[in-house]
């Protein structure tokens, strides 16, 4: 099995542009706080299983891989019509639960190969709170005639 088919295996079905799991295999070497190898789609996983650099580069791959399910959008349908032929594809629904269950994948394996967590906006705090932004105070409040 090459690491593509390992990869594409992790969420079956899901649609993995060749880009996203091009810069999954990639990312290892941007691991924190310490870089791995980066593998290569073509790798074949039952070479290598017994090579320890490579496992864990595997593994960051498939967190990096969880992250982006976690990130991505819920896809819409679309049709095409040639003549009288025409055809649909259905989109896939992402619930909030997937992208935290995917979100929890994602820490899980980076833990097991000691590789720091990927922060969310929300933790770094880039959200704030401005539900009372919403409400007038009663100071404000205009009395209209």
């Amino acid at each position: 099995m090459t690491v593509e088919e390992h990869l594409r295996g992790e969420i079956p079905g899901y649609p993995f542009a060749d880009n996203v799991l091009k810069k999954a295999a990639l990312s290892p070497i941007f691991a924190t706080p310490t870089a791995m190898k980066p593998i290569l789609l073509e790798d074949v996983v039952e070479d290598n299983a017994t090579d320890e650099d490579f496992v864990r580069s595997l593994t960051y791959a498939t967190s990096t891989l969880y992250y982006s399910a976690a990130g991505a959008f819920s896809g819409g349908s679309r049709h095409e019509q040639v003549g009288d032929i025409s055809a649909s594809m259905s989109g896939f629904i992402i619930t909030q639960r997937d992208r935290d269950y995917y979100r929890a994948m994602g820490d899980k394996l980076r833990g097991l190969v000691g590789a720091d967590i990927e922060e969310t906006k929300a933790d770094s705090g880039g959200m704030f709170d401005a539900s009372n932004l919403r409400k007038p105070s009663p100071k404000r409040r205009r009395i209209w005639n």
